[in-house]
C-alpha cells in the first residue's frame, strides 16, 4: 500500500469554509497529511502538483479558468486525480440562488468527474448517481470534527416559565425548505402564543412569520467553518428544526445538520427522507416528520415535555459521540485515499492513456466555450454601448424638453403667443387678407425696373 503524505486541493470555495474543511482539510490534518492550496481565490497553482502525492478537485472548481492546466499538469506529473463532491450540483434546482453558477459549470464538472481516477461523495444516493459518470466512485460520509465542536449536554437550559425556543440554522438557499412548513410554524405560534419563540440563524424566517411577535432573526455570515463552529456551539435553544423539500436534489443531501445540532445536546425535528432517516432513531435520538401533521405533533410533543427534550437531546449527542466523530473515522478516510493512490500506481500507463482522450476532448470543449464567451462579451459590450447611446439621447431630449417648458413660462413667450393670436384674427391662415398681404409684399420687394 502506497502511503499518502500530501495532497493538493483545488476548490472554488473559500479555503476556510465548510466544504474544504469538512471534506478534505480537517480529515487530512487529523491523518497527518499535508494539504497544499491549489487555488487561492486569485491564482491557480498547478505547479504545486509536483509537491503532492495526489490531486483533489472539489465541487465546481472546474468552472475556474486554469482547470484544464491542472488536469494537464497532473497527467504530466503522473499524479492521480480525485473528484470530490458532496451535493448533487449536476441537477441543482432552478429555485436555488446559485443555479446559474452551477449550470455554467455543469459540463466541466461532469468532465472532471469522468477524467478523475476516482470520485468521492458524501452519501450512498450520490454514489449511485456519480457512479454512472465515474465507475470508481466511493462514499465517505460526513463526520463531525470533534476538535471544533464542544460536544456537551451540560448547558444552561431555560427556566420552566421561559418561552420554549425553536431554532433553525441555515443559509438563504434553504428558504424554500423553510417555506414548506411555514404554515405549521404559524399554527404552533397561534397555539402557544408567547410560550414559544422562533429563532433563525443565517437565512431569514418564512415570509409569513417575518415581523411577528416571538420571531427572532439573527443574520449570520461566517464563512470560516472553525469560527462558525465556535460561535454556534454556544447558542441557546430548546428544539431545532431541519425541513427539506421532497425533491430530487434534497434526496442526495447529507446529515451534517443533524450532527451539528446534536453536538449541542439539543433535540430536533427533521424531514423524513434519505438525509436523516439512516442516522435518527425516531423518538429516541430525534424526530422524523413526513407531513404537516407530523411536524405539528412532533413540535407540540417536545414543547409540552421538557424532560423528553432533555432525554432526546442527550441521546442525540450520545449517537454522535458513538458513531459520527471524525476522530473515530480518520483511518477510514485515509485508507480510501491511499487505496486510490495505490490503484493508480498499479497500472498508471493505461489510466493515463485513457485520460488523455478525455483531456483532448475537454480542451476542445473549453476552446468552444471560450469562443462563445468572447462572442457573448462582445455582444454585451455592443448592447451596453447602444444602451448608453440611447440613455444619452434620452437624457438630452429630457433636458431640451425641460428647457422648453421653462421658456414657455417666460413673459416673452406669453407676448409671442398673444401676437400670434392677434395675427390669426387679423390675417387668418389661407384667408383673402393673407393672400393680399403676400402679393403686396412681393410687389414692394421687387427691384425697380424689373418686369413682371
Amino acid at each position: 500500500m502506497v502511503g499518502l503524505t500530501s495532497l493538493v486541493l483545488f476548490t472554488a470555495d473559500p479555503w476556510e469554509s465548510a466544504m474544504p474543511v469538512l471534506r478534505v482539510i480537517g480529515p487530512a490534518q487529523r491523518a497527518g497529511v499535508r494539504v497544499l492550496c491549489g487555488y487561492d481565490r486569485v491564482e491557480v497553482h498547478p505547479e504545486r502538483i509536483a509537491e503532492a502525492d495526489l490531486v483533489v478537485i472539489q465541487r465546481d472548481f472546474p468552472r475556474i479558468e486554469g482547470f484544464v492546466n491542472v488536469v494537464s499538469e497532473a497527467r504530466r506529473s503522473h499524479k492521480p486525480i480525485v473528484y470530490e463532491i458532496d451535493d448533487l450540483l449536476f441537477e441543482i434546482p432552478d429555485s436555488n440562488m446559485h443555479h446559474v453558477t452551477y449550470l455554467d459549470a455543469l459540463v466541466r464538472m461532469m468532465q472532471a468527474a469522468r477524467l478523475a481516477e476516482a470520485a468521492i461523495v458524501s452519501t450512498p444516493q450520490l454514489k449511485d448517481y456519480v457512479g454512472q459518470i465515474n465507475p470508481d466512485t466511493k462514499c465517505v460520509p460526513n463526520f463531525l470534527d470533534d476538535s471544533l465542536w464542544s460536544l456537551t449536554s451540560e448547558r444552561a437550559f431555560f427556566a420552566q416559565d421561559d418561552p420554549v425556543v425553536i431554532g433553525y440554522m441555515g443559509g438563504h438557499t434553504h428558504l424554500a425548505d423553510l417555506e414548506t412548513i411555514a404554515g405549521t410554524l404559524g399554527d404552533v405560534l397561534e397555539r402557544y402564543g408567547d410560550r414559544v419563540r422562533f429563532r433563525f440563524w443565517g437565512g431569514p424566517p418564512p415570509e409569513t412569520l417575518r415581523g411577528r411577535p416571538g420571531v427572532e432573526y439573527i443574520p449570520m455570515d461566517i464563512l470560516d467553518y472553525r469560527r462558525f463552529a465556535a460561535y454556534f456551539s454556544i447558542q441557546s435553544c430548546d428544539i431545532f428544526i431541519a425541513p427539506l423539500q421532497n425533491e430530487g436534489f434534497n434526496r442526495y443531501k447529507s446529515h451534517i445538520k443533524y450532527l451539528e445540532y446534536s453536538s449541542l445536546g439539543i433535540p430536533g425535528v427533521f424531514s423524513k427522507g434519505e438525509a436523516y432517516s439512516h442516522v435518527i432513531e425516531h423518538g429516541r435520538t430525534g424526530f422524523l416528520a413526513d407531513s404537516m401533521s407530523d411536524w405539528f405533533q412532533c413540535l407540540t410533543l417536545l414543547i409540552d415535555n421538557p424532560e423528553l427534550r432533555r432525554e432526546v437531546g442527550k441521546q442525540a449527542l450520545e449517537n454522535v459521540k458513538k458513531n459520527w466523530l471524525l476522530s473515530m473515522h480518520t483511518a477510514d478516510w485515509l485508507a480510501i485515499y491511499e487505496r486510490i493512490l495505490d490503484q493508480y500506481h498499479t497500472n498508471p500507463a493505461e489510466r493515463t492513456e485513457q485520460g488523455d482522450v478525455f483531456l483532448k476532448l475537454l480542451m476542445r470543449v473549453q476552446g468552444y466555450q471560450n469562443q462563445l464567451k468572447d462572442a457573448n462579451t462582445q455582444l454585451q459590450s455592443q448592447l451596453q454601448h447602444t444602451k448608453e447611446t440611447e440613455e444619452a439621447l434620452s437624457k438630452k431630449f429630457n433636458e431640451q424638453e425641460a428647457y422648453f417648458k421653462d421658456v414657455k413660462k417666460t413673459r416673452s413667450w406669453r407676448l409671442i403667443q398673444q401676437m400670434q393670436t392677434l395675427r390669426n384674427r387679423l390675417l387668418p391662415v389661407g384667408g383673402k387678407s393673407e393672400a393680399l398681404l403676400k402679393r403686396s409684399y412681393k410687389a414692394i420687394s421687387r427691384p425697380f425696373g424689373q418686369k413682371k
